[in-house]
């Protein structure tokens, strides 16, 4: 077992027992296999809708965050809650990232049709805005009106 399937392990035993957490993601260096000694360890998690915040005085992410720095016994964690986060980095940890834990199939599956068809629609924006900028640029008119 190389050090990324040990790695997903050690995390999918301390979240699993956490009734909130579907899905969760390893992704970065990590998954890709090539950590260094100051890489960090990227986690993403799908929690179930309606988590209080205030049942966590710090807020959810700093609460799990905490657990996560504790069970896996170190501080270079990066943890992204994927309810939160924007298309385009759901988009990068489905492309990139290995499943840690998958509570249900059917969820997964609709989160990753529905990640996916975001990041197709917010991508055609993008690409008209960075066509029309370069065409600005290429023309001498941006920031001119």
């Amino acid at each position: 077992m190389d050090s990324c399937d040990t790695l997903i392990e050690e995390i999918k035993k301390l979240l699993s027992p956490r009734e909130e957490i579907i899905l969760a993601y390893l992704f970065g260096s990590f998954s890709k296999g090539i950590p260094s000694s100051r890489s960090d360890i990227d986690i993403a998690v799908l929690i179930q809708e309606g988590i209080s915040e205030e049942e966590y005085p710090y807020g959810y992410r700093s609460e799990l965050l905490t657990y996560l720095i504790k069970g896996l016994r170190t501080n270079r964690i990066d943890l992204v809650i994927l309810n939160d986060a924007s298309p385009f980095l759901k988009f990068q940890v489905l492309r990139h990232g290995k499943i840690i834990l998958s509570k249900s199939e059917n969820i997964r599956i609709d989160f990753q049709v529905k990640v996916i068809t975001r990041y197709n629609d917010v991508k055609r924006l993008i690409d008209i805005q960075h066509r029309y900028l370069s065409e600005r640029l290429k023309n001498g008119t941006y920031g001119k009106r």
